[in-house]
């Protein structure tokens, strides 16, 4: 009978576990890096979305913006919908800043945060252009030119 308390207390410790591991991603943070310069964590989940989810959707806007817009600093602009606030880079919606997002900052609005964040974006989006390597041709060879390989 002493195995009584024992598989009592087992089955208490897994599902105290399995409460934490639950609650452990959306206390995580993810960083937003771009051009090797830390510009944003995300802290707070938005609807569905975890923070780690949000960073991997901002990633792959990054990539189709990063190839359609252009990077100027001048080109980032935030935009207010009521207690949210979105950064557009160019006509591409990037990232919405949300009322959480402020709270784990310490901060009293999406506004005043997503204002910190674009000044980050300014400083890093200019660096993020794709650039030509010097020691990779940007024409293939004319031997290889027309046979179903590169921009023949």
């Amino acid at each position: 009978m002493k195995l009584r308390p024992l598989l009592i207390a087992g089955v208490a410790l897994s599902v105290a576990a399995c409460g934490l591991a639950a609650a452990a991603p959306e206390k995580m943070t993810r960083r937003c890096v771009i051009a090797s310069r830390d510009c944003w964590t995300v802290n707070a989940g938005f609807k569905h979305l975890t923070p780690e989810a949000r960073v991997d959707r901002l990633n792959d806007r990054l990539a189709r913006i990063i190839g359609r817009e252009n990077l100027s600093a001048s080109n980032v602009r935030t935009v207010r919908r009521g207690p949210f606030t979105d950064l557009y880079v160019g006509a591409s919606h990037l990232f919405t800043c949300t009322p959480g997002d402020a709270r784990a900052e310490g901060l009293r609005s999406s506004v005043a945060l997503a204002s910190r964040w674009a000044a980050n974006l300014r400083r890093a989006l200019p660096q993020a252009r794709p650039r030509s390597n010097p020691d990779f041709p940007q024409r293939l060879p004319a031997a290889m030119q027309g046979h179903g390989v590169g921009n023949g």
